[in-house]
Parts: C-alpha cells; sequence; structure tokens
C-alpha cells in the first residue's frame, strides 16, 4: 500500500459511477477521462484534458473543462456548462467540445443567456467548417455572442465573449440541424 500523501498517475482512468457513490475526485492534476454516469441525477465535472464524460439517464449537469472534451448527456434535460477560456480554441479554425446528443429541453451555462439581440443563427448548411467560421466570424460583432451554423450534418455553437479577436469555442452538436429559437437553450 502507498504511504499516505502518495500520488499515483491516473491518465486514462474510466470511472463508472454505478458502482461508486460520495466518491470526489480532485481532477486537476489528471487528464483524460473516461466517466460514465449512473441512472439518475449526476453532476460531473471534466479535466484539464480530452474527456469522455456520458451523463446517463437523468437529468444531469456536465463541465467538460479545458481540452476537447467529447460529452453525451443521455435522456434527460441536461445542462451543459462551457467555462469561458477553457476551451478556447487559439486559432479559432477546430472543434473545441463536442455534445453527441444534444436535445430539445438540454441547455447550455455560458456565462450569458441567448436572446433574439446576442444570438444568430443560420440553419442553412454550407460546405465546410471553414465556410461556417466566416459566417460567425461576420456575425459575432460584439453584440452578438453565439452563433449557430450547420455543416456536414452537424450543427456548430459558436461563442464569443468579445475579449479578442474571434470565437473563444466551437461546440459540434453531432447530427443536430436546428436550435432553439433565438438562443433559448442558452441559459447565464
Amino acid at each position: 500500500m502507498p504511504a499516505a500523501g502518495a500520488t499515483a498517475d491516473i491518465s486514462g482512468l474510466a470511472i463508472d459511477t454505478d458502482d461508486i457513490s460520495g466518491l470526489a475526485i480532485d481532477t486537476d492534476d489528471i487528464s483524460g477521462v473516461y466517466v460514465l454516469g449512473a441512472a439518475g441525477t449526476d453532476t460531473i465535472t471534466g479535466t484539464n484534458g480530452a474527456d469522455t464524460i456520458i451523463g446517463g439517464a437523468g437529468s444531469d449537469a456536465i463541465t467538460g473543462g479545458a481540452g476537447v472534451d467529447v460529452m453525451t448527456g443521455g435522456s434527460g434535460n441536461d445542462v451543459y456548462t462551457i467555462a469561458a477560456g477553457l476551451s478556447t480554441d487559439t486559432s479559432a479554425t477546430a472543434v473545441t467540445d463536442v455534445i453527441t446528443d444534444f436535445a430539445s429541453g438540454d441547455t447550455f451555462v455560458l456565462g450569458v443567456a441567448g436572446s433574439s439581440t446576442n444570438y444568430a443563427e443560420s440553419e442553412t448548411s454550407v460546405d465546410s467548417l471553414t465556410a461556417l467560421l466566416t459566417a460567425a466570424n461576420t456575425a459575432l460583432n460584439g453584440t452578438v455572442l453565439y452563433y449557430f451554423g450547420v455543416t456536414g450534418g452537424n450543427g456548430y455553437l459558436i461563442t464569443d465573449d468579445d475579449t479578442g479577436a474571434g470565437a473563444n469555442n466551437i461546440i459540434q452538436l453531432t447530427g443536430v440541424i436546428t436550435f432553439a429559437d433565438n438562443g433559448a437553450a442558452i441559459a447565464s
């Protein structure tokens, strides 16, 4: 048995929460975790790496953290928190997070609630992510903070907190080609 206070590298660790309860993990020093939630309401926070998080049945609260995370909420009204500055693609050309099952009733927490004045969309599919980002960068003008567009059968929610040039997050919504009216799925 390791001595008290010993540390272990648990990169790549898979945790199935059906088998445990009351677990608290300090994720500051680990990354690339696979977490599978239980059937109830789960609160799951990712690490600083590229995580795979599956919430399971129930209304889950999922925070991906830094890194390109793949998040699946499962059934229920899930809440995805994308913290400003954590999943930023500095070149603003690549996906920063993936939501595999975003559906009606699910919401994002992005810092500022979506509204008809700070949200724009085009549900007409464009040829490439580059073309989508060009349209988004035109729309994200300081007043508009969120843009939804479609390419390749997937929707993308692009965010800009207007603290610098370009997008902060490019969130792929797998298989989603329509989004909530006027950004109503974006909570503060």
